[in-house]
């Protein structure tokens, strides 16, 4: 067994990100948005269900 991949520093939080089928903007958050497809909630906005759907990959959820 061996580490195949790994961050060149460590503590790094953000590596490799995806774009969604939607972005959540600023003024969403500030609007506090209320989207038809929600799945989430949080205490002053609610994450789309789109969100978590990656633009050019099928069959995955992030």
């Amino acid at each position: 067994c061996f580490v195949v991949d790994v961050a060149p520093q460590t503590g790094v939080r953000q590596t490799r990100l995806l774009e969604g089928e939607y972005i959540m903007t600023k003024e969403d958050l500030q609007q506090r948005t209320k989207f038809a497809d929600s799945i989430a909630r949080g205490r002053d906005y609610y994450m789309p269900y789109r969100v978590l759907l990656p633009r050019k990959i099928d069959n995955l959820l992030v």
